[in-house]
């Protein structure tokens, strides 16, 4: 009886603190469909780093639904981006581009200038690889995200302004943080520095940046990039030993047949085929 009782106090208690009213604490009130929109875009974001690409488009549609229902501007504006991104990422070039116009738009409307500024360089990216011919982009403000950089990198580079892409891998190395994403964009700078290294003719400094980016992707976990690096490093004849160059290709024929990358497994094994003669 005595244990009953206990017990019906301790619910009681229990109940009085879930349903009691606390006059001095402030409830806290989340938005159900912000929370459930932040689940599917985590989930989306994971689908990206794993290549898997028709589970990141639905993550971020489903995401792209709940930022709607909850009537937020600037989580509909980035659902969108996301969206474009898995878009782009699995070949579907149309679907990607209306998803970045709508992008420009909603941020030009409500002055959102770092996702204005990511659909702008994503669309002159999207229409080069396109075959089309994109003005040069004007310099870029200070204190942005350091995605933004690193897209102004790429771009400049596919424009043959190595000195404003080599500016701008730098600019983004500095504004990128030490997290998971932040480590990403560090190493994809540093494979973006090392390629222009390797056209300058400056191999030495090409093989410092591909090592740099080995060891950060074999932190975050990003097969491709380490795959790159490591092809650009058994291609760097006069700075790396044969052995090393050997290890290097073999590394790098194995992700990419994992990954099903024809081109770069190719790659690969026409180095390969070269050292063995």
């Amino acid at each position: 009886m005595i244990r009953i009782l206990l017990l019906l106090m301790s619910l009681s208690v229990l109940l009085s603190a879930c349903g009691g009213e606390h006059k001095t604490s402030v409830p806290i009130v989340e938005n159900i469909y912000v929370q459930h929109m932040k689940d599917f875009t985590h989930a989306g974001v994971e689908a990206m780093h794993q290549e898997r690409w028709a589970s990141a488009v639905h993550a971020f549609e489903r995401a792209l639904q709940l930022s709607k229902l909850a009537n937020a501007p600037a989580k509909i504006t980035a659902a969108w981006y996301n969206l474009a991104m898995a878009y782009k990422a699995e070949g579907q070039d149309g679907k990607a581009e209306q998803a970045l116009q709508k992008v420009l738009l909603l941020a030009q409307h409500h002055g959102f200038l770092a996702l204005e500024k990511r659909a702008e360089l994503q669309l002159a990216l999207l229409r080069i690889a396109q075959g089309k011919v994109v003005l040069n982009m004007q310099g870029l403000a200070s204190n942005l995200p350091a995605d933004i950089y690193l897209m102004s990198a790429k771009l400049a580079y596919l424009q043959h302004q190595t000195l404003q892409s080599e500016q701008a891998y730098m600019q983004a190395i500095l504004a990128a943080g030490n997290n998971r994403s932040g480590l990403s964009l560090q190493a994809k700078a540093l494979m973006g520095l090392s390629l222009l290294a390797r056209e300058k003719g400056d191999q030495k400094t090409a093989k410092v940046q591909a090592l740099k980016v080995l060891k950060l992707c074999e932190r975050v976990g990003a097969p491709r990039l380490s795959a790159n690096a490591s092809l650009l490093l058994a291609g760097l004849k006069g700075e790396v030993s044969e052995q090393e160059r050997l290890d290097y290709a073999e590394r790098a024929r194995d992700i990419y047949l994992i990954l099903q990358d024809k081109v770069g497994e190719l790659k690969a094994q026409n180095i390969l085929k070269e050292m063995a003669k």
